[in-house]
């Protein structure tokens, strides 16, 4: 019987980590871009389309899983505190043995791409420096679904629900609605009401003065 492949993050405590398949697919992904990218910088002729080919997955299925793990971090924002560093590297949000393996391959990634591509400069073998894309992004993805943050604080927590709810009633509204556009004052009002009643008593009079009847009663009164 053929033993198991041993596992990229050996047993802590007898108890194993969440997310091996994150860890395991990043240095598959790993092992098979070593494996064409050196193809490729011995012999350029015969494997350099293999090597680009699998620089070029590695890229671009490393971008999908790159906003993959942002959606699920940004999920989790809402009751935890995750920064960058503890997104994307692992700082603080991973055991140390997850955090060795996982920025091992990135590490591997990134040394590989660089050497193979400085060997053959301005040749194909340059796009070996996009696949360190892939080991970022499973970093990314481990943490945004098994790391450990602190929690949000809850006068955090209490803020953002008011903010979404009904917002309170205005100050002017509280206080009574504004003097501008509410009721008039009393000293107006009776003011107004006075200056009324002149003017009228004033018409009524203009109007008697200046009709026959009235031009009559004014001439019996002198004689």
């Amino acid at each position: 019987m053929s033993e198991p492949a041993a596992d990229p993050v050996p047993a802590a405590g007898g108890e194993r980590p969440p997310g091996l398949g994150i860890i395991r697919a990043s240095w598959i992904g790993t092992a098979v871009f070593v494996i064409t990218a050196v193809a490729s910088a011995i012999a350029p002729d015969r494997f350099i389309a293999a090597g680009v080919a699998t620089s070029m997955v590695l890229f671009f299925v490393g971008i999908a899983v790159f906003f993959w793990a942002y959606a699920v971090a940004v999920n989790r924002s809402r009751t935890d505190l995750i920064g960058m560093g503890g997104l994307f590297f692992l700082a603080g949000s991973a055991p140390r043995p997850v955090q060795i393996s996982l920025l091992g391959s990135l590490g591997v990634q990134v040394v590989v791409g660089l050497a193979t591509a400085a060997v053959h400069p301005f040749t194909p073998l340059a796009f070996g420096v996009l696949a360190w894309m892939y080991g970022l992004a499973l970093c990314g993805l481990w943490a945004a679904r098994y790391g450990t943050f602190p929690p949000r604080p809850a006068e955090e927590k209490r803020g953002r629900g008011t903010r979404k709810g009904r917002a309170g009633p205005k100050p002017e509204a509280a206080a009574g609605g504004s003097p501008s556009r509410g009721r008039t004052t009393p000293k107006k009002s009776a003011a107004s009401s006075r200056s009324s009643s002149s003017s009228k008593s004033s018409k009524s009079s203009k109007s008697s003065n200046s009709s026959p009847a009235g031009r009559a009663s004014r001439g019996s009164s002198s004689r």
